[in-house]
């Protein structure tokens, strides 16, 4: 499409259109499983609207992240070989499977998707409740950050509100788009076309 001159972002809106569309069947597909599966249970989604509404924003984002992977080679090929290194820091980081212990660590990890996506699905669910336990799943995901985050000292009243992580990932968005856009015009082969 790039070759007989459509313009960067309609070329990329049309991508990004079709890729959500089934970014939002698979949230519905996820949610609806989880949801059955779970309701004779003692664990249930909180508010599965809302849930559905931040699983499908964090999926756009994913998209951005991965069709700027994808502008960044040359054929399929070499980006199945340098998705890994991409994936294994966004869920390193996210703070589930292991705990972001260091500040260092801590301010690498404001730039994944992963973490703010996380925490943000544990501040819509709020409460897990886990047989007779009761555990609330935004303490337990602050635990998993360095001690810098969870006193406040970064973001103050923002602090493990759903409102940060909208900032963030909304921020992300915009910015990989930017670099989409400027890896994709590099790439014209006949310079002036946008």
């Amino acid at each position: 499409e790039r070759m007989f001159n459509l313009h960067i972002f309609p070329y990329l809106y049309s991508k990004i259109t079709v890729l959500s569309l089934f970014s939002i069947l698979q949230s519905i597909i996820f949610l609806s499983i989880i949801t059955i599966y779970f309701s004779s249970k003692t664990l249930a989604i909180n508010d599965p609207l809302i849930m559905f509404l931040w699983m499908i924003f964090v999926s756009l984002a994913s998209t951005f992240l991965g069709l700027l992977l994808s502008s960044l080679v040359k054929n399929s090929e070499r980006a199945m070989t340098i998705l890994p290194l991409i994936l294994l820091p966004q869920i390193m980081l996210a703070g589930i499977i292991a705990r972001v212990n260091t500040g260092y660590v801590e301010f690498i990890s404001f730039f994944t998707l992963s973490r703010w996506g996380v925490e943000g699905f544990s501040i819509i669910q709020e409460k897990v409740i886990r047989g007779t336990f009761k555990i609330d799943a935004l303490e337990s995901i602050k635990y998993n950050f360095h001690e810098s985050y969870y006193n406040e000292k970064t973001f103050g009243d923002l602090t493990g509100t759903i409102e940060l992580d909208i900032i963030f990932i909304g921020s992300m968005i915009i910015i990989i788009n930017f670099l989409i856009y400027r890896v994709l015009k590099s790439k014209d082969p006949i310079k002036g076309i946008r």
